[in-house]
């Protein structure tokens, strides 16, 4: 009797894991992999992005590239970004890690500043290119219409100073600033060691 029982136990427990796993192959091969859309955040600005999801790791990698541009007053940046995302699950959607390597072109301008010695520079440009290697956790959820939440972090060696160009009682001149200085004219804030990443996207997949 017990093996009786046994025997039925174990040909419906196998029933239920052959029913999932079928599931889970039609659901696979209806992937939507490759992915095109819009985003908007922090510090990549509003822009766009593709992604494709490979057959790797059981549909979890994705690589995929980003790009946006910021102006936010005098503060102007392009930002270009390329890595993976790695799927928790199977399906290419739902919860993600990211890791990817980010380069970011900022300027700004119009910066009216003070020197060590108390001249004061007007018009001050000021460039500086930063690049960093990001770590983000993201949520995708939707099938051919999507959208995704991402935050992270972005690690890096980031300047303390920057050189600004301006002008200094009429003439032109070339003076270093400390980086606090500068963002404190547009309010963004950039650490020694990185800046936090936010983003807010939708898409579409095919």
């Amino acid at each position: 009797m017990k093996k009786l029982v046994f025997f039925f136990v174990f040909i419906n427990v196998g029933l239920m894991f052959s029913q999932e796993f079928q599931q889970q192959e039609v659901a696979v091969n209806d992937i939507k992999r490759f992915r095109i859309g819009v985003k908007a955040g922090i510090l990549n600005g509003i822009g766009g992005g593709i992604e494709y999801v490979t057959p790797f790791l059981g549909n979890r990698i994705a690589p995929y590239a980003d790009f946006g541009y910021m102006p936010i007053s005098t503060f102007k940046s392009t930002y270009f970004e390329i890595g993976s995302n790695i799927y928790f699950g199977n399906k290419g959607k739902g919860l993600y890690a990211s890791v990817s390597y980010g380069n970011l072109n900022a300027e700004m301008s119009e910066l009216e500043l003070v020197t060590d010695d108390g001249r004061n520079l007007t018009n001050g440009v000021a460039k500086e290119k930063i690049s960093s290697f990001n770590v983000k956790l993201g949520l995708k959820k939707g099938k051919k219409l999507y959208y995704r939440i991402e935050v992270g972090y972005a690690i890096g060696s980031f300047p303390t100073e920057i050189p600004v160009t301006g002008d200094i009682d009429g003439m032109e001149e070339t003076i270093i600033f400390s980086i606090d200085d500068l963002l404190d004219e547009v309010a963004i804030s950039i650490s020694g060691n990185g800046y936090v990443l936010f983003n807010l996207g939708i898409g579409y997949s095919f």
